[in-house]
C-alpha cells in the first residue's frame, strides 16, 4: 500500500510540494495553495486506511486523497484518528 501511495505522490510531485493549508472539521476538509483550495466532506471517501505516516482516503476502492501525519501534532492525529474512524454514511439524493 505504502508502494502505491509513494507512486502517486511522484506523480503528482510539483502539485504536492507547495505551501499547503489544512482545515480540518468534523464533516471535512479543506485543502489551500496558492492555485487551488479543495473541500471535501468525508462522506464523500468511502474508505480510509491509517498508516504511520498518513491517512489514505480512498473512493470506490481508488486512492484519492490522503494527510500526512506530520503535518499534525500528537493531539492533532489523535483527534483526526478518532474522526476519520467514525463509520460515514453517505445519504442518497
Amino acid at each position: 500500500m505504502t508502494w502505491s501511495v509513494r507512486r502517486m505522490a511522484k506523480r503528482q510531485l510539483t502539485y504536492l510540494c507547495v505551501p499547503t493549508t489544512l482545515h480540518i472539521t468534523g464533516d471535512g476538509y479543506e485543502c489551500h495553495t496558492e492555485q487551488v483550495t479543495t473541500t471535501l466532506r468525508w462522506s464523500f471517501f468511502s474508505d480510509v486506511v491509517t498508516g504511520p505516516e498518513f491517512w489514505l482516503l480512498f473512493v470506490n476502492k481508488q486512492p484519492a486523497a490522503f494527510l500526512p501525519r506530520r503535518a499534525f501534532t500528537p493531539e492533532q492525529q489523535a483527534d483526526l484518528d478518532a474522526v476519520l474512524s467514525r463509520p460515514t454514511k453517505i445519504e442518497a439524493a
